[in-house]
C-alpha cells in the first residue's frame, strides 16, 4: 500500500443501478445516454480507477450491465433502494473496503474519490462519505467490510433507509469539488 492512499487491491466497487427510474418515466437510468454513452458506462469507468473488482446492483437488463462489471441482484425485487444494493454486495465481496457510487453522477471526479481513499488510511470509521457545502452524499462512500455486513443484517431486519443506517457510522468528509449533481430528469441528459 502506498503511504498516502488505500491500495485499489483492497477495494471492491459497487455501482448502484437498481432504481425504478420513476423521475425518468420508468426508464432504466443507468442505460440512458449521457454524452454519447450510457450513464453506467461513465460511472463504471470511474470506479475501475479505484477498485480491484466492480459489481453492479441492477434489477433490469443484467445482460447489458454485465459488460461493465459483475451484476448482483437485490434480494428484495421491489426497488428497495440503495440499502438493497449494499446488502447484495455484502454477499459477494470479501475485500476489506467497498466503494459505492450511484449510476447517475457523471460529473463526479477522480479527485473526489481520491479524497475518500486518503482519509481511509488514517480513519477507524466504519464508513466514510463525502459532503459538499453541507449537503451529505451518502451514495459516494467507502465502506469497511464489517460495515457492509452490518448493513446487510439491518436490511434483512427491515431497515430500508441508507441515510438513517449511516447516521452514527459515518465520518463525513468535506469536499470542495462541485461534482455531485445527479441526473434525475430527462432534460439533464442533453449535451
Amino acid at each position: 500500500m502506498n503511504d498516502e492512499l488505500l491500495a485499489t487491491t483492497l477495494i471492491d466497487g459497487l455501482l448502484l443501478a437498481g432504481g425504478a427510474g420513476r423521475r425518468m418515466g420508468g426508464q432504466d437510468k443507468g442505460l440512458l445516454p449521457y454524452r454519447g454513452r450510457p450513464l453506467a458506462e461513465h460511472m463504471s469507468e470511474l470506479l475501475r480507477h479505484h477498485c480491484q473488482r466492480l459489481f453492479i446492483s441492477c434489477q433490469r437488463h443484467p445482460s447489458i450491465y454485465a459488460q461493465w462489471g459483475h451484476c448482483v441482484s437485490d434480494r428484495d425485487k421491489s426497488h428497495a433502494g440503495p440499502m438493497a444494493g449494499v446488502a447484495a454486495l455484502a454477499a459477494h465481496s470479501s475485500a476489506p473496503w467497498a466503494l459505492l457510487l450511484p449510476c447517475d453522477m457523471p460529473q463526479l471526479s477522480d479527485q473526489a474519490l481520491l479524497l475518500l481513499r486518503r482519509h481511509a488510511v488514517n480513519s477507524s470509521a466504519p464508513v466514510l462519505a463525502l459532503r459538499h457545502q453541507g449537503q451529505e452524499q451518502p451514495l459516494v462512500s467507502l465502506w469497511r467490510h464489517q460495515a457492509l455486513l452490518a448493513a446487510a443484517a439491518a436490511f434483512d431486519a427491515g431497515e430500508r433507509s441508507l441515510r438513517q443506517h449511516l447516521c452514527s457510522r459515518t465520518s463525513w468528509i468535506d469536499s470542495e469539488e462541485a461534482c455531485f449533481d445527479n441526473i434525475n430528469h430527462p432534460e439533464q441528459l442533453a449535451p
